[in-house]
Order: structure tokens, then C-alpha cells, then sequence
């Protein structure tokens, strides 16, 4: 069985304090096969730069992408170093959205998982969208 952990944050993100690399070395010591570091970027507030409470995601993302670039070469024979994100609320500014998902080639990205080749919602997923492919906000019971 291959053991991954396919989210987690680095000091590049305001919830956590671990360099990626030291992330890889927890991994390694535990066995991973995969870690994949997915950052906070909270697309509602990618305009507000350095004025953010989270700090400004035009240095922080490309800082977490360069180390987990680093990262992936250094451990490259030993774990999988994957280059994700994690977007807070999307739908709040499509457009800065779209910005985030320039920062870099992503090891994978959620959208793809929703999306069919033809750029429709996958049926499965319609019942969290509306007609006009906005997230409906989820009610207490779908998690019951």
C-alpha cells in the first residue's frame, strides 16, 4: 500500500510554520510515498497585496511553488513532491481565480475533477452548481 498525504501547507501559508522542506523530511521519516503541498491562496484577497492579513499571495505563492521546485529535484528519488493549491472561495473573484491558477503548472488542480473534456460541469457535480456555474453554498444536511 502506498501511504500519501495529498494536503498540506508550508510556512508559505498562514496556518502553518513548517518549511517545504521539512515537510518532505517528516514525510520521508514516516514512510510517504507522496506529499503534496498545497498552500492557502484566498482568491477574494490576491488584490489586496501585502495589505492582506494573510500576507501577499504574488510572493507567497511563487515562493511555495519555488520551494516545493526545490523540494521535488532534491527528494526526487525518494518521495513524490506534488505542486498543488488550495483556493479559498473561487467563486468570490473569477478573474483574480484565474490569476492564482498562472502562478504556476499545478501537479493537479480541482476543477479538472469537475470539468468533462468539453468544459461542462461532469453530471455528478451539477447539484453543486446553478445554471450559470456558481457554487451553491451546501446546507448542513449534505454532511449528515
Amino acid at each position: 500500500m502506498l501511504i500519501c498525504d495529498m494536503h498540506t501547507h508550508s510556512d508559505n501559508s498562514f496556518d502553518a510554520k513548517n518549511s517545504v522542506d521539512m515537510l518532505c523530511q517528516f514525510a520521508l521519516k514516516r514512510g510517504l510515498y507522496a506529499l503534496a503541498v498545497t498552500d492557502h491562496c484566498e482568491s477574494a484577497y490576491i488584490r489586496c497585496g501585502d495589505a492582506c492579513e494573510f500576507g501577499s499571495f504574488d510572493r507567497l505563492i511563487p515562493q511555495s511553488v519555488c520551494d516545493i521546485n526545490s523540494a521535488k529535484e532534491k527528494y526526487k528519488d525518494h518521495l513524490h513532491v506534488l505542486c498543488g493549491l488550495e483556493l479559498g472561495e473561487p467563486m468570490h473573484d473569477p478573474e483574480q481565480t484565474a490569476h492564482a491558477l498562472e502562478y504556476a503548472d499545478f501537479d493537479y488542480e480541482a476543477e479538472k475533477f469537475i470539468y468533462d473534456d468539453d468544459g461542462n460541469i461532469k453530471e455528478k457535480y451539477k447539484k453543486y452548481f446553478d445554471e450559470d456555474g456558481n457554487l451553491i453554498p451546501a446546507t448542513i444536511d449534505e454532511f449528515s
